[in-house]
């Protein structure tokens, strides 16, 4: 009879564990699993390195929510690698497109 108690109890605080709300246990959203800083370097070595790019001057901004490619690309295959790479490292953040195609002169 005890070994039943003691089960109803435990079983019992389980339950009011796992019905507690986010906000009653202090849960927050998760920050991305990977820094901004790390995002934006990846992203940033990858294409300042790659030799499809370099006709490109791109400049990669990264917070929690987006990443963002600013520059000229010298060609629409640039463009479109350039836009794969960030997605690739993004962390599922939103990739903003804010490329130029030609029009720079290195």
């Amino acid at each position: 009879m005890k070994w039943m108690i003691g089960t109803l109890v435990l079983l019992t605080a389980i339950t009011m564990v796992a019905q507690q709300t986010p906000q009653s246990t202090g849960f927050s959203p998760a920050a991305p699993a990977v820094s901004n800083g790390e995002v934006r370097h990846e992203i940033d070595s990858t294409l300042t390195t790659a030799p499809e790019m370099s006709n490109a001057v791109v400049e990669v901004t990264v917070n929690d929510t987006a990443v963002s490619l600013d520059g000229y690309v010298g060609s629409q295959q640039e463009h479109d690698y350039a836009l794969q790479v960030a997605a690739a490292d993004a962390g599922g953040r939103q990739i903003v497109d804010d490329l130029q195609i030609g029009g720079f002169n290195q």
